[in-house]
Order: C-alpha cells, then structure tokens, then sequence
C-alpha cells in the first residue's frame, strides 16, 4: 500500500476528518511510520510522552494493570483510529500499554511536530481535546458493559470489540487465555471452562493465541 493510500485511511477517521482540511495536511506531511510485530509495544505504561500515533495496518489494544494479575481493557483501535493524546495534553507518563494485536503499522507525530504544528495552528490542542473526550467516552460505556455482565457476556463483549477479520474473513481473537482472562476478570480455569462449552456448541474454535468466531451475533458489534 502507498503513501497516497495510507493517507485516505486515516482520512476516513471521523475525529480526523472533523479537522481543516489544511490541519489535516500538515499532520500528514509530518507523520513517520513504524512497523510493530504482533504483541509489539508501542508504548508502555509509565513511558515518557513520544507523540500522538494512529493506526494504519492492523489492530491496537490500550491496556491498564489496576492490580498485580488484573488487566482492564480500555480500547481497540482500528485502522484510522488516532491514540496516545492523553500524555500528549498533560505531559505525564504514558498510563497504560498500547500492544499491537497482530502485524501493524503505525503513524506518528513526533513531540517537535506536535509543537510546530500547535504553533501553526492555534486550535491544535483543542482538537487533541476532543480525540481525548471521544475516547474516553467510548472507554466509559465499554467497562460498564463488562461490570455488569455475565462471565459469557465478558468474553462475548470482548470478541465484539476486539476481532477482526482473519483471512478468511471469520472474526478471529488474536489474544492468550492468560490476557483475556485478565481482560473479563475471570481465573484462566474459569475461562477455559467457558471456552470449552463456547466450542462444543459451535460458537468458536481454539488454536494457539487464537479464538475464531464463529457466532456472527458474538462478533457483530452493536
């Protein structure tokens, strides 16, 4: 895929698209991309800021570590979908790790871009505001779902966000027992008990660090 490509995709990101159109230029004129591995880290929590990043290729899942053994799962980027603004805004260290689900690569804007490009465009930071505010919005309404679910729901609330196609194109889960059982707060016993029973009524096949879903309703978001 082109430049000119990687372009139009993040293009199509309703935040990014939302900007001026001559905004929109320069950001594009300054990003650099960067290739990540599948469980490559784009950053890790407690990192120094490293600039605002969006997804071209692939999948990116932010993860938090609230307690020794526990994970929440704040978001699943997609292709177009910008990220990393919060540290961006403040200053601070980054406040969760943001793992690349399967090959993917990233674009990104390093600190003296953003600066030049705030200096440029006054409303810059206001913009960077709103990408925080969507995000975290989205973030809110996916952990109340899973406080209030069922373990089945949790691991089907967590195929719904964070599948993606596979080549075939069934939706497939990328994703340890150990990492998803964090994710929807059960023990890894727990949860392969319930993957079990998933599989046996033909709802997903296993393999290793994969779930395809085969229940179209499971994958579907809502």
């Amino acid at each position: 895929m082109d430049m000119a490509a990687h372009h139009q995709r993040l293009e199509r990101d309703p935040w990014f698209a939302s900007l001026e159109a001559p905004l929109r230029a320069r950001i594009l004129a300054r990003v650099r991309l960067r290739s990540f591995a599948q469980d490559g880290r784009i950053y890790r929590i407690g990192d120094p800021p490293d600039g605002l990043h969006a997804v071209v290729e692939g999948d990116v899942r932010l993860v938090a570590y609230p307690a020794p053994g526990r994970q929440i799962l704040n978001m699943i980027l997609r292709p177009g979908n910008w990220f990393g603004e919060v540290s961006v805004l403040d200053g601070g260290p980054r406040p969760h790790d943001a793992i690349a689900i399967r090959p993917t690569l990233v674009a990104s804007l390093s600190p003296p871009d953003i600066d030049a490009l705030a200096a440029e465009a006054p409303g810059f930071y206001r913009h960077v505001g709103t990408l925080s505010c969507r995000h975290q919005r989205a973030s809110l309404r996916f952990i109340g779902a899973l406080l209030t679910a069922s373990p089945e729901d949790r691991i089907l609330a967590l195929a719904r966000t964070a599948a993606s196609p596979g080549d075939d194109g069934v939706a497939t889960l990328r994703m340890t027992q150990e990492d998803m059982a964090g994710l929807v707060g059960l023990s890894r016993q727990h949860l392969n008990t319930l993957l079990g029973q998933m599989e046996r009524g033909g709802r997903i096949t296993r393999g290793y660090g994969v779930i395809r879903v085969l229940d179209r309703g499971a994958a579907d978001s809502d």
